[in-house]
């Protein structure tokens, strides 16, 4: 898990921008996504933003995992559970030569995790909007 508190200047492929939002980040060895918990500045809950990857590994103090483009984003203010970049999952298929086991395994992994959000199951059942990092209230 990391945390990345408002304020934090990120650079990655689309730009540098700088956060609006708390973020916890879960990564896990053994599934093929990873999640990022936001909160809005004042910590009430913005939304569950789920990247579809392939498990997270960790070698020499660098954490690594590919982004497989899918995301599932779950929205704590409307309740809104939508499917993002299938249009860049698409396109990457063709440029990065996705075999078939691995478009089937993010296509079946979005779909698991749109039905854990609607059934509420762990870590899509809204506790971990209760986490704050230590000497935060």
């Amino acid at each position: 898990m990391l945390y990345g508190p408002v304020g934090i200047t990120f650079d990655s492929y689309r730009g540098s921008y700088t956060t609006t939002c708390h973020m916890l980040n879960c990564y896990w060895s053994d599934r093929w996504y990873n999640l990022e918990v936001l909160w809005y500045a004042d910590w009430q809950p913005r939304s569950h933003y789920v990247n579809i990857a392939t498990p997270a590994t960790w070698q020499d103090q660098i954490l690594q995992f590919v982004d497989l483009d899918l995301d599932v984003i779950w929205s704590a203010t409307t309740d809104d559970i939508m499917l993002d970049d299938e249009d860049e999952f698409i396109a990457h298929q063709e440029r990065f030569g996705y075999p078939d086991d691995l478009i089937t395994q993010a296509q079946q992994t979005s779909e698991a995790v749109r039905t854990m959000i609607a059934l509420r199951r762990y870590p899509f059942d809204g506790s971990l909007y209760g986490w704050r990092p230590h000497g935060t209230t």
